[in-house]
This record gives C-alpha cells, sequence and structure tokens, in this order.
C-alpha cells in the first residue's frame, strides 16, 4: 500500500489509499494513524512577492534592492512577516549586519499567530555616495528556517553639488532679470 497526497502542500492532511483487490475480503480493513504538523511557519514578503530565505541576490520585485538613494537621505521599506503553519511563530528581533546605512526602524512584533501576520520596517539612509550591502536576518521558531535571512542593498549616488569639474567650459545658461 502506498499513501499519495491529494495534493503538493508540504504537509498533508488527507490522502488517498487505493487497492487494487476490490472488494475486500470480509473482516479486512485498514487502519492508519499519524499526527499532524503543528510547526510554526515563516514567510517573509515585499507587498505579495515572497522572499525566499538564504536569498543573497538583491531585486527591486522583492523589495530587497533599495535602488538609489542620495547620501542625507532615507528611504523606508516595510516587509510583512507571515505564519503559515498552525502554531504561533516566535520572533527574536531583527538584525542587519553589513553596511551601517541599514536599520530596523521598525521591530515586528511576537508571537505571530497561526495564519497570523506582522511587520518590520528597514530604513536605508545613506551617510556617503557608493554601493552598500548587508544582511537582514530574523531569528525565529521555525524548525527550518532559523534564522530567516536574505541580502539587501542600495545605491547612494553622488550628489550634482559633489561632483569634480575640472577645466573645459560649463554653461550654465542665461537668466532674464
Amino acid at each position: 500500500m502506498h499513501l499519495i497526497p491529494h495534493s503538493a502542500i508540504r504537509n498533508p492532511q488527507s490522502f488517498l489509499v487505493r487497492t487494487i483487490d476490490l472488494p475486500a475480503p470480509p473482516g479486512h480493513s485498514v487502519a492508519v494513524a499519524g499526527t499532524a504538523d503543528t510547526d510554526p511557519e515563516i514567510d517573509v514578503r515585499y507587498g505579495t512577492t515572497s522572499i525566499t530565505d538564504g536569498d543573497a541576490t538583491p531585486s527591486a520585485a522583492e523589495g530587497t534592492d533599495f535602488g538609489s538613494v542620495f547620501a542625507s537621505h532615507n528611504l523606508d521599506r516595510t516587509f510583512t512577516v507571515r505564519n503559515l503553519g498552525t502554531e504561533d511563530l516566535t520572533l527574536g528581533a531583527v538584525s542587519i549586519a553589513g553596511a551601517a546605512q541599514f536599520t530596523v526602524a521598525a521591530q515586528p512584533t511576537s508571537p505571530v499567530a497561526a495564519s497570523g501576520s506582522t511587520s518590520f520596517t528597514v530604513r536605508f539612509a545613506p551617510s556617503s555616495i557608493g554601493t552598500k550591502y548587508a544582511t537582514l536576518s530574523i531569528a525565529n521558531s521555525d524548525s527550518n528556517e532559523n534564522p530567516y535571512s536574505f541580502a539587501i542593498s542600495g545605491v547612494a549616488p553622488p550628489n550634482m553639488d559633489m561632483l569634480p569639474v575640472t577645466g573645459g567650459t560649463f554653461e550654465m545658461g542665461t537668466t532674464s532679470g
């Protein structure tokens, strides 16, 4: 006998038993026992896009590439932590290693109830020009994704007043008074 899940979900709760000896002789029965998976299951999203645990490539679609932000300015991104499991998901603090220009502006609440969600905000506030890289990590009670981490990045382009001008002619146009 083989148990075949009805769907491709990670923890099937129903299955189909098939036999080629139908009808079964009287007095034969099949007993099936098991336990339901009651673990918490973390999922981190930017908008409706899920961010894969361990993702090392920041992208605009996932909100992990903050794009261009001028030095002395900032950009906040809010991410959602969802619990896809059937037990509470306990979260630790969100931490960021790498470029100090990334900070956690708002921490998520914990615990996250089954089928519930919470959010946290990351701020990119570059203080100098250049590309900045960091890794965001969320300590949590998911048995196979702790910590949940992914790469983030942002670029601080030069401000116009920071561009060096050497030699040559530079025309600003004309003004009328």
